[in-house]
């Protein structure tokens, strides 16, 4: 939906606002409602609108909550810089420091949690952080070091995976379903709650996302891939397939052009092949080139 105001500036709902800075509208409204971040004009009915103006202060928040500063705090920052200024990374003319980074308290929390096997307290977490944080600023400042902190911690380690890929679930099921679909499957021995990760960040770009929660065979993939003409299916494996497996993903590219690999196994068993629009060696890549622009 996108209207004009009096002053014949065009505004857009929620919905648009999210797609074009890729952070959820979960997010987006706690923003405004807990910090005061954001004022959105209304509708008749009650609608928010919002207009470019709003989309360079979202990119504004975020280069802030890049730098380590709690969303609690962005407001003071924000009202200390003039619209269209720098921001400097030495400035302390808001009284307010870079320094004071709140991930290692979230990530100790998750860590007591998962080592734990908690699931109440992993999901009020979770619930939580990415409901004030847009998901690439969580995964790399809060999910990261949680797993590097589990790295001798197996049980707790999986036990976490699956936490975060219930919330992806839920989180996806609430979701509006975008024109364009995508089927997200990961493979054995594989990190799926990268996976989810990156099916939240397409969600919230506007795509209908679709998450496997259990890992895949190869023969998996072959069947989603047949059965699922109509969608994009991605697919993210780690390691080293053995020869055998190798040749059937080079067969499933050769074949299917709906197949996207992301992760070192695609790169490796495709080597030599015209793939370049099919294969990603990470999932970040793939993200950069699909994920439409903001």
């Amino acid at each position: 939906m996108n209207v004009k105001d009096s002053s014949s500036e065009a505004r857009f709902a929620i919905g648009e606002l999210s797609r074009r800075t890729q952070v959820n509208t979960v997010t987006l409204r706690a923003w405004e409602r807990r910090y005061g971040l954001l004022k959105p004009t209304r509708t008749a009915k009650g609608h928010r609108l919002y207009s470019e103006a709003d989309v360079d202060r979202v990119k504004d928040i975020l280069t802030w909550i890049s730098r380590g500063v709690p969303v609690g705090k962005v407001r003071e920052l924000l009202r200390a810089k003039p619209q269209g200024e720098q921001q400097g990374d030495g400035d302390s003319s808001s009284g307010l420091t870079l320094t004071d980074n709140h991930w290692s308290s979230f990530a100790e929390r998750l860590v007591s949690a998962s080592l734990n096997f908690s699931p109440d307290k992993s999901q009020a977490l979770l619930q939580e952080i990415l409901g004030q944080y847009p998901v690439a600023q969580v995964a790399l400042y809060g999910l990261e070091p949680s797993f590097q902190q589990l790295a001798d911690e197996h049980a707790a380690s999986i036990f976490l995976q699956s936490e975060i890929m219930r919330y992806a679930l839920m989180r996806l099921y609430r979701q509006p379903q975008g024109d364009q679909q995508m089927l997200l499957a990961f493979g054995e021995g594989s990190d799926g709650w990268r996976l989810a990760v990156a099916g939240l960040l397409m969600a919230d770009a506007g795509l209908g996302v679709n998450l496997v929660s259990q890992p895949c065979t190869i023969e998996t993939w072959c069947v989603l891939a047949e059965q699922c003409a109509d969608r994009t299916v991605v697919i993210f494996q780690d390691g080293q397939l053995p020869v055998a497996a190798s040749v059937r993903v080079q067969q499933l590219l050769l074949n299917r052009q709906n197949v996207i690999l992301c992760g070192s196994a695609g790169v490796l068993a495709s080597s030599g092949m015209e793939t370049q629009s099919q294969v990603f060696s990470r999932l970040e890549d793939f993200l950069k080139q699909y994920l439409p622009a903001g």
